[in-house]
């Protein structure tokens, strides 16, 4: 899965587009000191590396081990389901498409919570509404997929307050929906469609610029009403 994720990151358009409209909201807010929980294979390391003191979590040592061959910074391997042997030493936290492998999302938010200074911010994203469930979600060992007032009511739960939260990958919302439903109908597995692995370099081209437009109204903080996916900015009371 990791050299798959490796090779994957560099170029496809879903984690291009995440990554540039995730370093959009970066770039805009105050900080420094930048905390990847669930670095994966290291490519939003290596961007923010550039600029910002950056340190990458990972549970997996594979997944360490890809991250060292594009970052030469900081990684530390654990699990965010048990408290970190570290206290409000991060300005920005992120948490890009992790906590709906945890099976407890909510401790895991907690632990991410006692990490980020008073005042930081945490960036979250993860896959939106249940209904969207394929078997993708299987081969990505994935627990859920939240809704927007579920994902609320996990964060009361923690020391984070909302600042903005929004659905997104809105434009292509109702293609993959279609696709997934008519997938799940005909029992197709969908972990090798166009879509999700968009091998025509043009196909992944027009994908790209299509999500990651979506920035305009994020860098905004106007809400979309729905997506595939769902992002949200969080401040450390």
């Amino acid at each position: 899965m990791y050299e798959l994720h490796y090779n994957q990151e560099k170029s496809h358009w879903w984690f291009c587009a995440r990554r540039k409209i995730v370093l959009d909201i970066v770039r805009k807010l105050h900080g420094e000191r930048i905390i990847e929980f669930g670095c994966g294979a290291g490519a939003m390391l290596q961007e923010l590396s550039e600029t910002k003191d950056v340190t990458g979590l990972d549970v997996s040592p594979f997944a360490l081990d890809y991250s060292k061959q594009v970052f030469n910074g900081k990684l530390i391997q654990a699990s965010l389901e048990d408290e970190l042997p570290f206290k409000n030493e991060y300005d920005i936290g992120l948490a890009l498409d992790v906590i709906e492998h945890i099976e407890d999302d909510l401790t895991a938010l907690k632990n991410m919570e006692k990490v980020v200074s008073r005042g930081g911010r945490l960036i979250l994203t993860c896959p939106a509404f249940n209904f969207l469930w394929s078997a993708h979600d299987d081969s990505n060992e994935h627990k859920r997929r939240y809704t927007s007032r579920e994902l609320k009511t996990l964060i009361r739960q923690t020391g984070f307050e909302v600042e903005c939260i929004t659905y997104y990958n809105f434009w292509l919302f109702p293609i993959v929906a279609a696709i997934k439903c008519i997938f799940k109908l005909l029992r197709i597995d969908d972990t090798s469609s166009e879509i999700v692995y968009a091998k025509p370099p043009f196909f992944n081209e027009l994908l790209y610029m299509i999500f990651a437009s979506e920035r305009f109204f994020i860098s905004r903080k106007i809400k979309l009403p729905f997506g595939v996916s769902l992002l949200v900015v969080l401040k450390k009371r």
